[in-house]
């Protein structure tokens, strides 16, 4: 439901900051949550992660194309992105894991037990309906996540 998204978006925020942080070298500061109506975003580059355990959805890390190609190059140490290709578009889908994985820590800390499937990768028009929106953003990179889960 949007209220169990909206309850624990901050572990999600807080681990998607300290992982870009990390390992792209890039300070993201949290904008302000929206719930996400539109059914889909076109042309966006995602990776998307189901939970499983005390808590169920998916989480949607979106990204536009060109934010896509900053991420994996700063993956990548720098490498120069011109297209996304199944490197890239792999060190994308680890990001994602690692984010994720921070999340479960988080959340732990509060008493919520979850796990993480493998990631999924998206291009192209991606599905959004009934999440919550969490932007992330700095002068040079801005991430989305798109947050649907309920209580299970």
């Amino acid at each position: 439901t949007i209220e169990v998204a909206m309850e624990n978006k901050q572990a999600l925020a807080q681990a998607a900051i300290e992982t870009i942080a990390m390992v792209c070298g890039q300070e993201l500061l949290e904008e302000k949550s929206y719930k996400h109506n539109r059914t889909e975003i076109p042309d966006a580059v995602a990776v998307r992660l189901e939970m499983t355990g005390d808590i169920v959805g998916h989480v949607t890390i979106r990204f536009t194309e060109e934010n896509a190609k900053k991420a994996a190059s700063a993956m990548m140490m720098g490498m120069p992105i011109d297209m996304l290709d199944e490197m890239s578009l792999s060190a994308l889908a680890e990001l994602g894991n690692m984010i994720m994985g921070g999340a479960t820590v988080h959340l732990e800390e509060h008493g919520i037990h979850t796990d993480i499937t493998t990631p999924t990768l998206l291009t192209g028009a991606v599905n959004v309906k009934d999440t919550i929106s969490v932007p992330l953003q700095n002068d040079n990179l801005r991430v989305v996540l798109n947050i649907q889960m309920a209580n299970n």
